[in-house]
């Protein structure tokens, strides 16, 4: 649930050189005779922003699908697509794109699969870094009777906003956590926030985390008040904080329901916080 950059890539250099590299292989006719549309296809994706409804499935790369794929899968070192491919896997992120929780991305996912459109397959525009929970749940899937079921972070700019928004329901000592769509994307948006949030399980998910992360609310909770500090302002201070990484992290999505829920905020400055604290 985070925006990334596009990367940069001039899709007709890229395909070129792709080709040119096969020229003396087994695929060299194969290859040469499919670059116009190949380089078409790539460009198509980039104006419709991945959405499939709008990119039909390609017979004929399907029915040289494991070259597409090894291409993928197999690149030599001196390959076009080993730089890219490199650089999206290079680990500097500290969120999942996909849901937001923290921790290093460790694979890359094919927005669209590389079952049913095996032309994408090394198409930096098609690669997303995610987590393992997260492609484990998405698998080859990307569709369904509405629409598209996730959010695509190279192209929905939405995504630079907050996406998901949390309510915490009483009792505060025991409380339960709901994840929601925010009331700040936009309209025509909320349904396929709705899908991913579901498809993905962040429900569950964020449920799961929420547990761990609402005790540590409580004892910093605790703490402001020992030191006779403003609770509020210091749950400020931590969604603030949480927001340098992503409005969509799962830290600042709790600390700004927390400092945006007045019930809460009075129940942590002068409540009855629990013994085991």
């Amino acid at each position: 649930m985070i925006r990334l950059p596009k990367p940069v890539i001039d899709i007709a250099s890229y395909v070129s050189e792709v080709v040119a590299e096969r020229q003396n292989g087994i695929n060299a006719a194969f290859f040469a005779g499919i670059q116009a549309e190949w380089t078409t296809r790539c460009q198509h994706y980039d104006m419709k922003a991945g959405d499939s409804s709008q990119l039909p499935t390609w017979a004929t790369a399907l029915g040289q699908a494991t070259s597409f794929k090894t291409l993928y899968a197999s690149p030599a070192e001196e390959a076009a697509q080993a730089p890219i491919l490199k650089t999206l896997r290079d680990r500097s992120l500290t969120l999942c794109p996909m849901c937001g929780e923290g921790g290093t991305p460790n694979t890359l996912d094919h927005y669209l699969p590389k079952q049913d459109y095996p032309d994408f397959a090394i198409l930096p525009l098609n690669l997303v870094p995610a987590c393992d929970i997260c492609q484990g749940h998405k698998l080859a899937r990307y569709s369904g009777p509405n629409g598209r079921l996730f959010l695509h972070p190279y192209y929905d700019a939405f995504l630079e906003g907050p996406v998901a928004a949390l309510r915490i329901h009483p009792p505060y000592n025991a409380p339960t956590p709901e994840l929601l769509c925010h009331p700040g994307v936009p309209a025509a948006a909320t349904d396929v926030v709705t899908r991913h949030l579901d498809e993905l399980q962040l429900h569950s998910r964020f449920k799961s985390s929420f547990r761990k992360e609402y005790i540590r609310v409580l004892r910093h909770a605790a703490r402001m008040r020992n030191r006779n500090r403003d609770v509020h302002a210091a749950f400020e201070d931590l969604r603030e904080h949480a927001a340098d990484r992503s409005v969509n992290s799962w830290e600042h999505i709790l600390y700004d329901c927390v400092v945006n829920d007045p019930e809460l905020i009075a129940y942590l400055a002068a409540g009855q916080l629990p013994n085991y604290l």
